[in-house]
């Protein structure tokens, strides 16, 4: 099993689109059993797959947040999804207090949590692919412990190389404990080809090389139109929601999302 995390410290840069896209891709399209992981406490990724854990509902018991604490074995947390080939481990809102009780625990190692529990799953599963939070928490912390690749979703602005020299800078020093941990690629989202765009991409360009990828994921509203549904002319929320795939085959977004992933099964088996 290859594991693959989604990861930048900044939000609202297409951690989650991406993480949902490729995966459903990954399963669909190139026959690969995925394993995803929500590590957000936002659980957006677990929304989009029509899982839900509050207060007030929930349609599953055993999410990531129980597995970090210990509470349970690894395949109760698996969800099956609507696609055969894909399922989920996903988070809710307790995840940011077990964070923070995990920063106490002082009778284990907290950082290799999540690597001990995937060991367990290794041979079921082709791909795990994680979707980080933007912050700095233990349990983004077991995802660079636990993963192989490390892929950056970024937007073309002036901040986008700050934020990867910080990111790299954490690889190397998490590497030294994971020997298997690579800066793998970082890749563009909400692309429009605009100077200030084009700039920012040849300043990455400069720091990274090749490790900058062609491939820039486009902007079009149909990546938030799969989050939503038409009802009686209003829009509302739908859960689950839809990939882009089965959404809008045609559109630019898609076809991006579709050479992303086949990159990535070409060049991480």
């Amino acid at each position: 099993m290859r594991t693959i995390a989604f990861y930048n410290l900044k939000g609202g840069v297409g951690k989650t689109t991406s993480t949902v896209n490729v995966a459903h891709i990954m399963a669909t399209v190139h026959n690969k059993k995925v394993l995803v992981i929500d590590l957000d406490p936002q659980a957006n990724t677990s929304k989009f797959f029509g899982f839900i854990k509050t207060d007030d509902a929930k349609n599953y018991d055993v999410g990531i947040d129980n597995l970090l604490k210990g509470d349970a074995d690894i395949h109760e947390g698996i969800q099956k999804t609507a696609w055969t080939e894909l399922d989920i481990i996903p988070s809710c809102l307790r995840l940011a207090t077990v964070d923070r009780q995990l920063l106490t625990e002082t009778t284990m190692p907290q950082q290799f949590i999540l690597s001990s529990l995937l060991a367990n799953v290794r041979d079921d599963y082709d791909y795990c692919i994680i979707d980080c939070s933007p912050a700095l928490t233990i349990s983004n912390t077991n995802a660079l412990y636990a993963c192989n690749d490390v892929i950056v979703p970024m937007l073309g602005d002036e901040y986008a190389k700050d934020g990867l020299t910080s990111i790299l800078g954490e690889i190397k020093a998490i590497k030294k404990y994971n020997i298997n941990l690579d800066f793998a690629f970082c890749f563009y989202t909400q692309w429009t080809n605009t100077l200030s765009s084009q700039n920012a991409y040849e300043r990455v360009r400069e720091m990274v090389g090749n490790k900058l990828l062609d491939i820039k994921i486009r902007r079009t509203t149909v990546v938030s139109e799969t989050s939503q549904v038409i009802k009686d002319g209003v829009k509302t929320t739908q859960i689950p929601r839809i990939p882009l795939l089965e959404w809008a085959p045609q559109a630019t977004a898609t076809k991006d999302y579709l050479q992303l992933t086949k990159y990535i099964v070409e060049h991480y088996k």
